[in-house]
């Protein structure tokens, strides 16, 4: 066997550390998105309050299941082709009611609160915080929400009595099937989520399409909203700017 002369060796330590610097940021970049992150880009307003058209944030990849009340991005069942974002209500064994868009998990309304009219992508909604899971998140409702109690007064026509409060419309109740998840968009009257989904039957997500956990956005087509954590409380500036008393209000009273 005859030896490799010192010149080629010099010369193929050089080209491997020359290979190394150029594609290394590459290779790094490519294992980064395969296995721990992936930039997207937020294309709807469903997910309104707490993310806008135009957000670009960095999804988490690593592997764990979600809990009620987290917002994941995953393969939309219906045609896995497409990407979706949307929060997780309900998990495996859970009930689910939707009533007048207000989440009803195992039979108990979730906590909510009213914060005031909240003007968007250049409309106004009644924004509101709900509780689910131990998390406190925006929700758009596009009227203000009766909040009266059934279980001490009639509700007046068309309402009816659902979840021990009066309401004009409920949807489900469905039962997740084991290794799924229900989500509902955060904009509630303008969402296509599992309340939809399979011909308008509903449906969860296999915990196979989920993709990952969003962190925070790192740029934004709208003005202040770079650098927001997606789970924190929704943005109230500018315009809403006289909503952040009403808003601390009720993030005190569902932190309780």
């Amino acid at each position: 066997m005859s030896a490799t002369p010192p010149g080629k060796k010099t010369s193929r330590r050089v080209i491997a550390i020359v290979l190394l610097g150029t594609l290394g940021p590459v290779v790094a970049a490519v294992i980064l998105r395969i296995f721990v992150f992936e930039a997207f880009k937020v294309p709807a307003g469903s997910m309104m309050p707490t993310l806008s058209p135009g957000d670009h944030m960095f999804v988490r990849k690593w592997k764990k299941t979600p809990s009620p009340g987290e917002v994941v991005v995953f393969r939309y069942p219906d045609n896995p082709s497409q990407d979706f974002v949307k929060r997780v209500v309900a998990s495996a064994g859970d009930t689910i009611e939707v009533v007048d868009g207000r989440t009803v998990l195992n039979g108990k309304l979730a906590p909510h609160c009213h914060v005031g009219t909240f003007t968007t992508a250049g409309r106004p909604f009644e924004l509101y915080l709900e509780k689910v899971g131990g998390q406190i998140f925006g929700v758009l409702h596009t009227r203000k929400l009766d909040d009266r109690s059934c279980e001490t007064d009639a509700c007046p026509s068309p309402l009816a009595c659902h979840a021990g409060i009066c309401a004009e419309t409920t949807q489900g109740p469905w039962t997740v099937p084991p290794n799924e998840l229900w989500v509902l968009g955060d904009n509630r009257d303008n969402s296509h989520d599992s309340r939809m989904w399979n011909g308008g039957k509903g449906r969860g997500v296999p915990l196979d399409n989920v993709i990952g956990q969003p962190s925070f956005v790192f740029f934004s087509e709208t003005q202040g909203r770079s650098g927001k954590d997606v789970a924190g409380i929704p943005v109230v500036a500018g315009a809403n700017a006289s909503l952040q008393s009403a808003l601390n209000e009720c993030v005190t009273t569902l932190s309780r």
